[in-house]
């Protein structure tokens, strides 16, 4: 995807005496003090809706030799102008710590903090107004909050923690939900240590340097190590504003990131935490509990059901198999994937994870001799996992990859609304990594059909009296049809009645009866409903004008694309298409007099676009309006477009047909 640009280096330190030493001119936490212009300042001239500007940030991250022990010491200073009450939230921070398996934490050693009013009054903070909570088994919060917040004040903070966690380098993220000055990180790691680092984002380094420092780690008795210093900064940092319509931030918003690679003990030698993709294979295939659990097929062949086992044809067995356990199993809400696996209680007790349902299924389908695999993937809500390097962790999802006849099926149980073959929304996240244990693991990209539709046809009819008559019949396919069908189960009949009653309360509250509804528990057919509206007394006795909107509610009442500019890709995580078709037929005592002009946009490439018409005869008019958008994913480039797409689609929810009754002609 352009504008999407993820570098991955290796600081290879043993052997990075080439990098181009520079003298690295820093003035690091030494802040000037806070001027009359940063307090005085209103607002962000590069970006007026801002509700705060971050001055100046600066962090320092090193691994280093205290009181003896070798710690990751990460250090943070920030300077931050509040410009009104929507930014309040900021004078209270959170800082997550880290707590090991083995009893080992993360601590918050010093603070620093203070907030300076316009009128130059100044409260101080310091580690001893910090609270300390837990969070969970893995986590500790410290928190503390800055009193007396007003609009105009400026906000600054100093805090310093040990880690005894180095594989978790302290990550850098430059972009945030407020815009930035100056942005500035500062790394020193020493030669034993190597990362690959990468680089998410499309914002360009204002500067960059790196220098070689001879024997700056130390550790007693044992020796040094050369370091390498680095200085990343960026200037004039746009907000990372989130839409609609996109997979996590962590994708687009600028940032670095570690992994580490290797460490060489000044004792005992190498070890390796980066592993090649054949050895996360055995890994997954022989130690986790994924690969264990995976491999339970000899047990369910003993206990599946024979009329699941039936069918035609391969494909219909394994719909079958499907929709069996689909019905039989219900998800617990749990992500759990690597750990905590029991296919065998899982079935028996008819409930359990992501990862526990659908290996069940994976056993199914290969007590049956199908061609299935397990994928793991991550969801919507996280970064894309790393393709140049193996990061198991990247994984937080499992599903099962089937193979018939060539076609692939990418399957998954959780969700009682998806039929074979469609997987749950939170689950289209561009690609996964696809397992086998027999051959080389390898990626998989995450497709979809265009056949998620939504069509309405309306059979419009004026009485002489003014009466009207809608026939309404509502279509869906696809994932539109699973929505449906999720808010079909929410509701009773009597509610799915009074809301298609509200969908017409601005025109006149009509009576809706001849409801009916087809296939609501057949996954595998378009869901339909029909109903008809019947409204007295439309036409004013008065005017005896009617300004009739041909379409029923809008899918989208409001544009979802409402910034100047958008950075990164618009992901709806599948193609869908709204196709509206409505007939007006008019009594011999009325007529249609005025009918919008005929308009719609289109992207260059046709994969996207909105068209309004009319068709009049002397029996009837006939009203279509497209909304067709057959790709999940629109560069940013296509972001005018799809603006312009969705403002003609609303523009036409919002067109009138004009009807008067001959009289008063």
């Amino acid at each position: 995807m352009k504008n999407i640009y993820m570098l991955v280096l290796t600081l290879c330190l043993i052997v990075s005496k080439n990098v181009n030493a520079q003298v690295l001119e820093d003035e690091g936490f030494n802040f000037k003090p806070i001027t009359e212009a940063e307090l005085a300042t209103n607002s962000y001239e590069k970006d007026t809706t801002a509700n705060a500007l971050i001055l100046k940030e600066y962090g320092f991250s090193r691994i280093a030799n205290v009181e003896g022990k070798v710690q990751l010491v990460k250090e943070y200073k920030v300077r931050i102008k509040i410009f009104n009450v929507k930014a309040y939230h900021l004078a209270t921070v959170e800082l997550p710590l880290i707590i090991g398996t083995d009893g080992s934490k993360e601590k918050l050693v010093d603070l620093k903090g203070s907030i300076t009013n316009m009128n130059h009054q100044s409260s101080k903070i310091d580690i001893d107004n910090v609270i300390s909570q837990n969070q969970n088994e893995f986590y500790n919060v410290a928190k503390f909050t800055f009193p007396n917040v007003q609009p105009g004040c400026v906000i600054e903070y100093h805090y310093k923690i040990y880690s005894p966690f180095f594989r978790n380098f302290n990550p850098w993220y430059f972009q945030s939900e407020i815009p930035k000055l100056i942005s500035t990180y500062h790394t020193t790691i020493p030669a034993n240590y190597k990362y690959n680092i990468q680089l998410v984002g499309n914002l360009n380094f204002f500067d960059r340097k790196s220098e070689i420092k001879k024997d700056l780690f130390y550790v007693q008795s044992l020796g040094t190590a050369d370091c390498v210093d680095e200085i990343y900064e960026i200037r004039d940092i746009p907000a990372f504003k989130k839409e609609d319509f996109m997979t996590s931030e962590q994708n687009y918003s600028s940032a670095i990131k570690y992994e580490l690679k290797s460490f060489e003990s000044f004792k005992l030698g190498k070890e390796d935490y980066t592993k090649k993709w054949k050895d996360v294979d055995f890994t997954v295939k022989r130690e986790e509990q994924i690969g264990l659990q995976a491999r339970k097929e000899n047990y369910f062949k003993k206990i599946i059901p024979y009329n699941v086992t039936t069918g035609k044809t391969r494909l219909d067995k394994a719909k079958n198999i499907y929709y069996f356990l689909q019905r039989k199993l219900t998800w617990n809400k749990s992500f759990r994937v690597f750990n905590d696996l029991d296919v065998k209680r899982t079935y028996n007790e008819n409930t359990g994870s992501i990862g526990e349902l659908n290996l069940v299924l994976l056993n199914f389908l290969k007590a049956e001799n199908f061609d299935a695999s397990l994928m793991l993937l991550s969801t919507r809500d996280r970064a894309y996992p790393t393709k140049i390097y193996p990061v198991l962790t990247d994984f937080n999802y499992v599903i099962v990859r089937l193979n018939i006849s060539n076609k692939i099926y990418l399957l998954d149980i959780t969700d009682k609304y998806n039929s074979f073959g469609r997987l749950p929304f939170r689950a289209l996240n561009g690609y996964g990594r696809v397992f086998d244990f027999e051959n080389a693991s390898y990626w998989e990209d995450i497709t979809t059909d265009n056949s998620s539709i939504n069509g309405v046809t309306s059979l419009i009819e004026l009485k002489e009296n003014g009466d009207l008559i809608n026939k309404i019949r509502l279509t869906y396919t696809g994932y539109l049809a699973d929505q449906q069908r999720k808010y079909l189960a929410s509701k009773s009949q009597d509610q799915v009645l009074e809301k298609f009653e509200s969908d017409f309360s601005k025109v006149k509250t009509p009576l809706i009866n001849d409801y009916t509804l087809q296939n609501k528990d057949d996954l595998e057919k378009p869901l339909i409903q029909s109903f008809t509206a019947h409204f007295t007394n439309l036409i004013p006795e008065k005017s005896n004008i009617l300004y009739l909107n041909p379409f029923l509610k809008n899918a989208f009442p409001s544009n979802p694309f409402k910034l100047k500019e958008r950075s990164y890709p618009v992901n709806f995580g599948y193609g869908f298409s709204y196709k509206y078709s409505t007939i007006i037929k008019t009594s011999p005592s009325q007529e249609i007099v005025d009918i919008p002009e005929d308009f719609g946009t289109k992207l260059p490439d046709g994969k996207g676009y909105v068209i309004f018409s009319t068709n009049k005869n002397p029996k009837s008019l006939i009203v279509d309006l497209k909304l067709i958008l057959d790709r999940p994913v629109y560069l940013p480039e296509e972001y005018e477009g799809l603006k312009s797409i969705f403002a003609d689609f609303i523009k036409a929810h919002n067109t009138a047909i004009v009807i008067k009754t001959k009289s008063s002609l």
